[in-house]
């Protein structure tokens, strides 16, 4: 089964503006804090158990089939994709077959095979090739925000600076993101605080 990405359509049970980067940031809170007590006002229609989960749902939130529908064709480009992700290759082959792969497509086909090379990637191959395509003014703008999804899933020491620079972003739901996931950790930490939180979590002093 091959990716697809919706990473920002958060759904919110609020009065806000479920598009705004407020409310973005109080649904994905929600979404990482398992066990949230009943104070909290951030909520979503339906909470997910883990963080494992909730990241899976960050970066594929569509991949599941509507029901009651019948198994559609898959297009020539989905099946491309599909094929190099069941191929029994090691990761770091498989992401460069999707990444030039992805150099063949435009549009939605683009994205769907760079959300499935961030998905493949080992995070040395993420970090030092992927990661710096969202700061490419050249990459399509769906196409960054896959990635930019993507750096939620990498070790600690490569996700919270890269989080922290991404709320710099010149793409306002990747900031909001990138925020969201930051309040998630740190929800009593006013976002000014963000850098010295995160230098106290990873000295495992927070």
């Amino acid at each position: 089964m091959f990716l697809g990405l919706h990473a920002f359509n958060f759904k919110i049970v609020s009065q806000e503006s479920e598009d705004s980067p407020k409310a973005l940031k109080k649904a994905a809170a929600k979404m990482y804090q398992e066990g949230s007590s009943a104070t909290q006002e951030p909520a979503i229609s339906t909470p997910l158990p883990s963080q494992d989960e909730l990241i899976r749902q960050l970066i594929n939130a569509n991949r599941q089939p509507k029901k009651n529908n019948a198994p559609r064709t898959l297009a020539p480009w989905e099946k491309q994709i599909r094929d190099i992700t069941r191929q029994p290759i090691p990761a770091e082959e498989k992401t460069r077959r999707l990444l030039s792969l992805a150099q063949t497509f435009s549009g939605e086909e683009q994205s769907r095979a760079y959300a499935a090379a961030s998905a493949s990637a080992p995070p040395a191959m993420f970090q030092q090739q992927l990661y710096p395509m969202i700061w490419n003014p050249n990459t399509l703008g769906s196409a960054a925000r896959i990635l930019a999804a993507g750096v939620v899933t990498q070790p600690d020491s490569f996700k919270f600076p890269a989080l922290l620079a991404l709320m710099k972003h010149s793409d306002e739901e990747t900031r909001a993101m990138a925020e969201s996931v930051l309040w998630a950790y740190f929800p009593d930490e006013p976002t000014n605080n963000y850098p010295q939180a995160v230098q106290k979590f990873l000295g495992g002093v927070y």
